[in-house]
């Protein structure tokens, strides 16, 4: 529960104006060195503007208040906090829609960035990407900052949980698929014998889970080099559970179903799916595939247009992102200096990928386009209404 103190601190009339100042701080070009950081040229620092600017201790909380909130509906939907400040100075600014190039777009986005490091990756997405590519960033103990770009398909997928493979790339691979779990030894006695013959293959066993026997068991023999045969689990979580239909999109076969008959121990071998090379990448299978997965995309596709849940959305862009062979990943060094380029690169993605599926807005400010997202457009009065709730605060009380 919060402490809050006795004394109670009065927003004055000039609140308004307060946050007025702070707005045309925050486009100007003008920067505040707090002893460590510079700050004023990002809308992340506009919190902080108001701690350096505003004297009144209530206008300045209200303010940072208001600041906060703008903040986080950027964070959701990049371009929407901006518009908000221009909206601040300068009432009923309109909005024209429109569309742009792919390097229109990265321009526009560009603009958004303070950080030359940040702007420098930026710079090789424009060139080797385009901008519906999926962008994902983690942090490694490396020395400078790594881009990979990858054209083949992805599918959630990992090794099971226990069982150590001695690389993690592989050659000439088949699939076995079980819609379930594999369940005893003596049901694999096939694919062991046929993986026995033919050590220059990767077997893939992929299942939803192994029990602790038939892991000991596939484990020991791959560990003797009798078979290379490697267990591979799906439905680990949200967004695994549907990869046993992704996997068959892009690498064909047919998994087996003991539910519907299918004899694991008989297995026909012409149902196994075929790849040339595959790759793991963490808890992800890349896969070098013949195979065209354009329909198994577009059904995807089409459940993105029917869902209502957002959630689902969210897993279901994420499944596509990954089958449409289009991704990149940005590897950052671990040192704190690299924080805020991993933020900006994060809110780089976002707003690419926000400005690459929606319309473009187009506004004037002081004789100046700026560009933004149709729905950060579209909530500029749930934002406007939130600001005007905010300085309508008459009194503010300070916590100890």
């Amino acid at each position: 529960m919060a402490d809050f103190t006795n004394s109670v601190l009065q927003v004055d009339d000039y609140v308004f104006k307060d946050l007025a100042k702070c707005c045309e701080f925050f486009i100007s070009d003008n920067i505040i060195f707090d002893g460590k950081n510079h700050i004023g040229n990002e809308i992340w620092d506009t919190p902080a503007i108001a701690s350096h600017l505003i004297k009144n201790e209530a206008n300045k909380n209200v303010i940072k208040n208001i600041f906060e909130m703008i903040c986080i509906f950027e964070k959701s939907i990049p371009t929407s906090g901006i518009k908000a400040v221009h909206d601040i100075l300068e009432k009923s600014l309109a909005c024209n829609p429109t569309r742009g190039r792919s390097g229109f777009l990265f321009n526009q986005v560009n603009k958004h960035i303070n950080c030359e490091e940040s702007r420098n990756i930026l710079r090789y997405i424009k060139k080797y990407g385009n901008p519906s590519l999926s962008i994902g960033v983690t942090r490694e103990p490396v020395n400078k900052p790594t881009i990979k770009f990858s054209n083949l398909p992805r599918v959630k997928l990992r090794i099971a949980q226990g069982f150590v493979s001695r690389s993690n790339i592989f050659q000439n691979c088949s699939f076995f698929m079980i819609d379930g779990a594999a369940s005893s030894t003596s049901e694999l006695t096939s694919l062991m014998e046929k993986s026995f013959i033919e050590k220059n293959k990767t077997y893939f066993l992929v299942c939803k889970s192994f029990n602790s026997d038939v892991l000991f068991y596939l484990k020991e023999n791959y560990d003797r080099r009798l078979t290379n045969i490697i267990p591979v689990e799906y439905g680990f979580d949200l967004e695994s559970i549907n990869s046993l239909a992704d996997i068959v999109s892009v690498a064909g076969g047919l998994p087996f179903s003991p539910m519907l008959g299918d004899i694991i121990s008989a297995a026909d071998f012409s149902r196994l799916g075929k790849s040339d090379e595959c790759k793991f990448d963490g808890e992800n299978l890349i896969i070098k595939t013949r195979y065209s997965n354009s329909s198994h995309r577009k059904k995807i596709a089409r459940k993105i247009e029917q869902s209502n849940s957002e959630e689902e959305k969210r897993l279901l862009t994420k499944r596509m992102s990954g089958l449409t062979s289009n991704t990149c990943k940005i590897i950052l060094p671990k040192a704190k200096n690299y924080n805020s380029i991993e933020r900006n690169i994060k809110y780089s993605a976002l707003l690419l990928k926000e400005m690459t599926s929606n319309l473009v807005m187009e506004y004037k400010f002081r004789k100046q386009k700026f560009y933004i997202s149709s729905n950060a457009y579209k909530i500029q009065n749930e934002l406007e209404n939130k600001i005007e709730q905010l300085l309508k605060t008459k009194i503010f009380l300070p916590r100890r």
